[in-house]
């Protein structure tokens, strides 16, 4: 879980365009599970995106100038 989270972040850090990036993490319980919400300020993903995430060597259409192979959340989300 710790390896997902440092993952997550770092990509809300390293694709964040707004002028001014933000990144709030926030958590609470629902039903006894513990949820945690990662909110930032960029741009977004679209919902084709979002579909390959946990899939190797994908990278989603804002990644086209950022260096990585695309296996940060297959490989720690599994």
């Amino acid at each position: 879980m710790r390896q997902v989270l440092i993952n997550i972040l770092s990509n809300a850090v390293k694709y964040n365009t707004a002028p001014n990036p933000k990144i709030d993490l926030r958590t609470h319980t629902a039903e006894g599970v513990l949820c945690i919400d990662v909110i930032d300020n960029g741009g977004g993903v679209t919902r084709d995106d979002v579909a390959m995430f946990f899939e190797k060597f994908s990278r989603g259409s804002s990644a086209d100038n950022r260096d990585g192979a695309g296996l940060g959340l297959p490989t720690s989300g599994r």
